[in-house]
């Protein structure tokens, strides 16, 4: 998949931040990094990219189990829940 094919997520994840109330974030962009799909922008300034280019996600494959085994393997890694970590928003925004 391009990074140009990824755009039509970008909706999807600035809806699901505002479900999870995450209005910290104020914008979401395709990632200028080679290695990661996406890119949020904190209101602070900060930018932190996450979801790695190449591999799938929730978003893409809507397959219940594959996101099941991801948050299996993940939900004790200490980014999972650090807003400054790129797992935090792959485990909430494509996951």
């Amino acid at each position: 998949m391009s990074k140009n094919q990824l755009k039509k997520y970008l909706l999807l994840q600035k809806k699901r931040a505002k479900q999870l109330g995450l209005d910290f974030i104020t914008d979401i962009q395709i990632s200028p990094s080679p290695i990661h799909k996406y890119q949020v922008i904190l209101n602070n300034g900060k930018k932190i990219n996450y979801g790695s280019f190449g591999m799938s996600d929730y978003l893409i494959h809507k397959d219940e189990n594959r996101r099941n085994r991801f948050h299996q393997r993940f939900h004790n890694n200490k980014g999972y829940n650090d807003p400054n970590s790129g797992l935090f928003y792959s485990a909430r925004l494509l996951w």
